[in-house]
């Protein structure tokens, strides 16, 4: 139903409604039990994860939305800020994440640039497999759980080679499944 709904809906209604929707969540999950270094706030108890290849209980944030990965790679960002963000560094997130997108904008001496097709917290929108920047544009760029959705992933490797300085860091975060053949998840039908 969602999803059939969803193309009516402009997307700064969509944000709207997807704000009230975790501000309801934060209230009725209010605690002390589990902490969210994204959105850092105490909750009862996280929600379980009921879409995907791998659901699973106590992963959701209620306030945020944010998952296990984006709770670790957060954690890792900021262990490591004083060698990753040196002054003037200049970052490309590539599908930001609310909790991520906060933490890097709030960065001081920093240029930031969230980037995705069609999200709303990005501040640009455009393919991957042609980046409309220049060579050496970013200093840094993370891509997190995205080149999966890519149909050719190869080119938008080579587009985000060709935007990072030469000394440019990619930080790339994949699903790893154990399975002897490469599934392509790049948003076909269920049965493909």
């Amino acid at each position: 139903m969602r999803e059939a709904v969803k193309p009516f809906i402009p997307p700064f209604i969509r944000k709207k409604l997807h704000q009230i929707h975790l501000l309801v969540r934060k209230y009725i999950y209010k605690g002390s039990d589990y902490y969210c270094v994204c959105c850092q706030t105490s909750y009862s108890k996280f929600l379980p994860m009921k879409t995907g290849s791998h659901p699973r209980e106590n992963v959701v944030c209620p306030g945020c939305g944010s998952v296990e990965r984006h709770r670790m790679l957060l954690r890792y960002l900021q262990q490591y800020e004083d060698v990753f963000f040196k002054k003037g560094t200049r970052i490309l997130y590539i599908a930001p994440m609310h909790g991520i997108r906060k933490y890097l904008k709030s960065l001081p001496d920093v240029s930031y640039l969230g980037v995705d097709l069609e999200s709303s917290l990005a501040e640009e929108h455009f393919d991957l497999e042609d980046i409309p920047y220049p060579p050496d544009s970013f200093d840094f760029c993370i891509c997190s759980h995205t080149l999966a959705h890519i149909k050719n992933d190869t080119k938008a490797l080579e587009e985000i080679y060709r935007v990072l300085s030469p000394k440019g860091i990619l930080l790339v975060l994949e699903r790893i499944y154990p399975n002897d053949k490469t599934i392509e998840n790049i948003a076909e039908s269920p049965k493909e």
